[in-house]
């Protein structure tokens, strides 16, 4: 049966409004890597030693077919009206040209600290004690780490490049485990939580866990369970782990190589189950997007409701 024109018309308007960004940070993209190999043929013997890995990388191909089954599913998911057609405005022109400046501006800085492995450069007189040591950072190389305000500027653009213009379809993925269970409820009684925002009934925790260490993620998993009334759901929305999927193992290790991400690899080793099963939190499910990956976790009665968080 032919599909209804209104669904025939969602579906060229999300494509208007995807195709588009996605071939701009393809573009950052393809920019980024020929600048990269100048820069390495530039420093000649001295450049750093390329990162290597035995396990499988998935070729362009790979990666692109899974780009466009991301998006199916963000679609389906604007289709069965879990959220609306994304708007996904990256800004005016002007905004734009700006920030693809910005981060063309910030890339010789980058390849000069990866190269010197120069990655606490953020840690001084003005920075120190004001924010935890394992933050006081250079995250990816970047200037300011993400201290500044044009640290801040930068981020939007370079995470959309490091993930090929689909940062904002994954993110999106966090919304349909939040929509089954607010379906049905009264809305005005229900609460959910970014980071460290008080407490209430749902959270949702977005690309942040593979950037704290083992003993801080064990902390801040178990703060998840502290201010959630059973019931409650914990949505954790972050990168792919070892063994989610196949072909993408090697891709896991050169990560934290290129990029200054010195708990990466811990993370993608922990078996977040066992860390929310210590915390009463009951694994739902994991759903795997793009080189992403959402676990989702409600909150249960505690097995004892006098023994110590902690």
């Amino acid at each position: 049966m032919a599909a209804p024109t209104s669904s025939i018309i969602t579906r060229v308007a999300y494509g208007v409004s995807q195709l588009p960004r996605v071939a701009w940070y393809l573009g950052h993209g393809l920019a980024l890597r020929r600048l990269a190999e100048a820069a390495r043929r530039s420093n000649g013997a001295k450049a750093r030693r390329r990162a290597r890995t035995k396990a499988p990388v998935p070729d362009r191909l790979r990666l692109y077919a899974d780009m466009a089954r991301l998006f199916l599913q963000d679609l389906a998911n604007v289709e069965a009206g879990v959220y609306p057609l994304p708007a996904d405005h990256d800004g005016s022109l002007l905004t734009l040209i700006n920030r693809s400046r910005l981060f063309f501006e910030d890339l010789p800085e980058i390849h000069r600290r990866r190269e010197r492995c120069a990655y606490n450069e953020v840690l001084n007189q003005q920075t120190r004690g004001k924010r935890p040591r394992y933050y006081l950072q250079n995250f990816h190389f970047q200037s300011g780490g993400w201290m500044t305000d044009d640290s801040a500027e930068r981020y939007d653009t370079q995470v959309e490049v490091l993930l090929n213009g689909t940062a904002n379809a994954i993110r999106r993925q966090a919304l349909p485990p939040l929509s089954e269970v607010f379906a049905g409820r009264d809305q005005r009684k229900l609460r959910l939580l970014d980071i460290g925002c008080g407490t209430g009934r749902f959270l949702d925790f977005v690309i942040l866990f593979h950037e704290l260490p083992p003993r801080i993620r064990r902390i801040a998993i178990r703060e998840c369970a502290r201010v959630l009334k059973p019931g409650g759901r914990l949505v954790i929305l972050d990168s792919l782990q070892r063994g989610d999927r196949s072909g993408y193992g090697g891709l896991l290790e050169l990560f934290p190589q290129n990029y200054h991400e010195p708990y990466y690899s811990s993370y993608t080793n922990e078996d977040f189950s066992v860390l929310a099963a210590d915390c009463d939190l009951k694994p739902v499910r994991n759903v795997n997007a793009f080189i992403s990956k959402m676990m989702v976790f409600d909150k249960v009665l505690p097995r004892s409701a006098s023994r110590p968080l902690y």
